[in-house]
């Protein structure tokens, strides 16, 4: 675990399910929430939102490009990792693909942005179609990161080094070593807020924003109990796949956070 920075060096990192991006609205609620946060913690250098498309966005993408190839289960299981077949496959492996597919988490970025100055805070957006920070290799639809390449090319970067106080990251995908967008597969933002935890190595904290108030032991029986903390290690055994995909257990530098919009209690994970 990572050890608290001194004043004024803390990052933190929030991601932005899209069951909490319901409609415009809901960017306004998150900018106001953000400046607040900022307001009241000086001592935070930066927080970068790793934003998801808004609520239903993907599957109106994903319809839009399979609708008249009568291929649009097979798309959703190739974004799953679930369809292997090379005809069918091969339809959609391009970066032209993967690029629309993209088009929620970067509309959600730029609203954000927008929501954001709106309340008197300006921010820099950091989306696949520009300069991204994480390469990956393989599929341009469910690619495999290279942490490696990622570090390297964060270290080298202004990111790395620019005073950026809010910094927005498109969420779902990564770009290959040609700077080709490319996609890490279903429900994969969390995972790029794990990954950005990797990368920078002053971000001391991630907090997942979902629609759920957190982990829950016995969840759905009289004796539920919302978990308050549990050891990383724990939770690998106890799975919760549903909630966390288990690529950021294996990635996540520092602890993290699972909360609904209110933020106000949920679950910490230790490492």
């Amino acid at each position: 675990m990572r050890k608290h920075g001194s004043k004024g060096c803390t990052r933190v990192i929030w991601k932005l399910g899209g069951s909490v991006l319901e409609d415009r609205r809901s960017y306004a609620y998150f900018a106001k929430r953000i400046c607040s946060y900022l307001t009241e913690h000086p001592e935070i250098e930066r927080i970068y939102i790793v934003v998801s498309a808004r609520k239903g966005r993907t599957d109106e993408l994903i319809g839009s490009i399979s609708r008249n190839n009568g291929h649009d289960i097979n798309l959703r299981d190739i974004l799953s990792g679930k369809e292997t077949s090379n005809h069918i496959t091969g339809k959609f492996d391009n970066p032209e693909t993967s690029a629309a597919l993209l088009r929620g988490e970067i509309e959600s970025a730029y609203l954000l942005q927008e929501e954001l100055r709106n309340a008197g805070m300006e921010s820099k957006v950091f989306t696949q179609l520009d300069f991204f920070p994480i390469v990956s290799q393989g599929s341009y639809l469910y690619s495999e990161v290279d942490l490696d390449a990622s570090k390297i090319k964060f270290a080298n970067s202004d990111l790395s080094k620019n005073n950026d106080r809010i910094v927005i990251v498109s969420g779902f995908g990564a770009v290959n070593s040609k700077n080709e967008p490319t996609l890490l597969g279903r429900n994969s933002s969390d995972y790029v807020a794990a990954i950005l935890s990797a990368l920078d190595e002053k971000v001391e904290s991630v907090t997942f924003i979902k629609d759920v108030d957190g982990l829950y032991d016995s969840f759905g029986t009289p004796e539920q109990k919302l978990i308050a903390s549990i050891h990383i290690e724990k939770l690998r055994e106890l799975g919760f796949r549903k909630l966390i995909d288990k690529r950021v257990l294996g990635v996540i530098s520092c602890n993290f956070h699972i909360t609904n919009k209110g933020m106000s209690e949920g679950t910490k994970v230790v490492l």
